[in-house]
C-alpha cells in the first residue's frame, strides 16, 4: 500500500471516530443527567494507550481508531444474575438498570441524536461560510448514443434525446445536471415525470428509473452534455497546444459535439491522437500532434459554472442546516428501503474498511477543490454518515439502540423489570446478528479491495 492509500484510510477513520465519539457522548451526556454512572469513556477501542482518571470517570485513548465506547454501571449485570439464576437484576446505586425505563430510553435515544444535532451543527456552520458551488446545466446525452447493441435504458423509453434540458422532475425544477443524479438515485423503480425542454418546446414525459442490483443505485441512463470548448489547460500538459475557448470538433476524424465524445472517443482510439480538429472565432484548424496519452496526463478543462452559496445570517444558516440533516435522514431511509427490492447485499453493504476508505476518498479529493468547498464536501459527508449511523441504530435489533429501546419499553408497559434470562437471550440473539453482519461487510469489503 502507497503513502497515499495510507494516509486516505487514517483520514477516513479519522472522520469516523469523530461521528462514533460523538454517538458515545449522546450517550454520555444523558446517563450522567440521570445519575447513571460513566465507567469508562474510551476514543477508540482495544488496547488503552492513554489513561486519565477522572472523579466519575476513567477517560481512555485505545489503541484501534474504529470509533469508541461509552461502558455505563450495571450495563451487563443482567449476566451475572442470569448465570446465578436469580430472577431480576440487582439494585445497585448508579447503574443502568436501576434507573426508571423511561430514563434508560433517554439514554439509549440520546446516541443518535446526538448524531443528528451534530449534523444540524456542522451543516449549520457551513451555511454561514460562502463556498463556491461547481456545476453544469441539466442537459443531457444518452448513453445509448455510444452503443451499438440493442440495449434500451429508462431514457431511450422515455424518448429523450442528444441535447434535451429538463427543467423539472416531480414538479421540482432542475437547474443543474447533479440534481438529475440526486432524484433519480434513490428512486429505481419508481416512474418519474420529468419536464423536457427541447428546441423551444417543453413537454412532459414518464421515465421509470432502473435499479442497480450491484449497489442499489437508480440509473435513467444519460451523461451531462457540456460543450467541448476548451477552458484551460494545465502547464506540462500533452494538450499544450490548445488554447482556452477553443473548441473541439474532430478527434481522429471522427466527430465531437460535446465533452463526452471527446472522452469517450479516446477511449476507443486506447489514447493515440493521430489528430485533433478545432475551431475558433469561426477558423478550423487542423491539429496533428501524433500523441500517446499515458497514465497521469493532464486533460484540459471543460466549461461549467461556479457561484458562491447565499450569505445567510445565523438563524437562517440554523434552518439551513437543520432541513439539509432532515433531508439526509430521509433519504437515508429511502436508501434501506432498497435492500427490499432484490439489491445484492454483497455488493452494495460496506463495511468499516470499505466505510474508512470512501471517507478517507472523500478527504483526500476535497483538498484540491480549495478550503471552503473541499471542507464543504467533507462535512457533507460526515453529515451523511451521521444520518446513516442515527437510523442504523434505530433499527429494533437487540444490542443496537433501537433494540434497548425497544426492551425498556417492553418493562415500562408491563411494569415489572424484564427477567435477566429474557434479556440474556435477547442480547445474545442480537449480538450473534450483529457480528454475522460484521463479518459478511468486513468479507464483502476484503472482496472489493482484491477486485479493485
Amino acid at each position: 500500500m502507497n503513502s497515499g492509500a495510507i494516509v486516505q484510510v487514517l483520514l477516513g477513520l479519522l472522520g469516523l471516530t469523530v461521528v462514533i465519539t460523538v454517538h458515545e457522548l449522546g450517550h454520555f451526556a444523558a446517563a450522567r443527567l440521570f445519575g447513571v454512572d460513566v465507567l469508562t469513556f474510551s476514543v477508540g477501542i482495544g488496547k488503552k494507550l492513554l489513561v486519565i482518571k477522572g472523579k466519575r470517570t476513567e477517560w481512555a485513548l485505545s489503541l484501534l481508531p474504529l470509533g469508541g465506547y461509552c461502558r455505563l454501571r450495571g450495563e451487563q449485570n443482567f449476566i451475572q444474575a442470569w448465570e446465578e439464576k436469580s430472577d431480576h437484576i440487582p439494585y445497585e446505586k448508579g447503574s443502568l438498570f436501576s434507573a426508571p425505563w423511561w430514563q434508560r430510553v433517554i439514554v439509549a435515544l440520546a446516541g443518535p441524536a446526538a448524531n443528528i444535532l451534530f449534523g444540524i451543527l456542522i451543516l449549520s456552520l457551513i451555511s454561514l461560510i460562502r463556498y463556491p458551488v461547481s456545476y453544469v446545466d441539466p442537459l443531457i446525452v444518452p448513453v445509448s448514443r455510444y452503443e451499438t447493441g440493442e440495449t434500451r435504458w429508462p431514457s431511450d423509453e422515455g424518448g429523450l434525446q442528444f441535447k434535451d434540458r429538463i427543467v423539472a422532475i416531480d414538479g421540482t425544477e432542475v437547474t443543474r445536471f447533479s440534481q438529475i443524479q440526486e432524484k433519480v438515485i434513490l428512486e429505481g423503480g419508481n416512474p418519474l415525470t420529468f419536464t423536457v425542454e427541447r428546441e423551444g418546446e417543453t413537454f412532459d414525459v414518464t421515465i421509470t428509473p432502473g435499479l442497480n442490483k450491484q449497489n442499489g443505485t437508480g440509473f435513467i441512463g444519460v451523461y451531462p452534455w457540456i460543450e467541448a470548448r476548451v477552458n484551460d489547460v494545465a502547464e506540462g500538459s500533452i494538450f499544450s497546444f490548445l488554447a482556452p475557448g477553443d473548441v473541439i470538433t474532430a478527434l481522429n476524424g471522427e466527430a465531437v459535439e460535446c465533452t463526452m465524445d471527446f472522452f469517450l472517443g479516446l477511449e476507443k482510439t486506447d489514447g493515440h491522437i493521430k489528430s485533433l480538429t478545432t475551431e475558433k472565432g469561426g477558423e478550423s484548424t487542423l491539429h496533428s500532434p501524433d500523441l500517446l496519452i499515458i497514465e497521469g496526463d493532464s486533460y484540459p478543462t471543460f466549461p461549467y459554472h461556479t457561484e458562491l452559496t447565499a450569505r445567510l445570517n445565523p438563524l437562517q444558516a440554523l434552518a439551513e442546516g437543520s432541513s439539509q440533516m432532515m433531508s439526509l435522514m430521509g433519504r437515508t431511509v429511502k436508501s434501506m428501503g432498497l435492500l427490499f427490492k432484490g439489491i445484492e447485499l454483497n455488493s452494495a453493504l460496506s463495511g468499516p474498511l470499505r466505510l474508512s476508505w470512501m471517507t478517507g476518498e472523500v478527504a483526500l479529493s476535497s483538498f484540491g477543490l480549495g478550503f471552503r468547498a473541499g471542507l464543504n464536501r467533507i462535512i457533507q459527508f460526515l453529515s451523511l454518515i451521521c444520518a446513516a449511523l442515527a437510523f442504523v441504530n434505530l433499527l429494533p435489533i437487540p444490542v443496537l439502540d433501537g433494540g434497548q429501546i425497544l426492551l425498556y419499553f417492553i418493562d415500562g408497559i408491563r411494569r415489572k423489570a424484564l427477567t435477566p434470562r429474557f434479556i440474556y437471550y435477547y442480547q445474545l440473539a442480537g449480538s450473534v446478528l450483529v457480528i454475522f453482519l460484521v463479518l459478511f461487510a468486513t468479507g464483502n469489503d476484503l472482496l472489493f479491495f482484491l477486485r479493485s
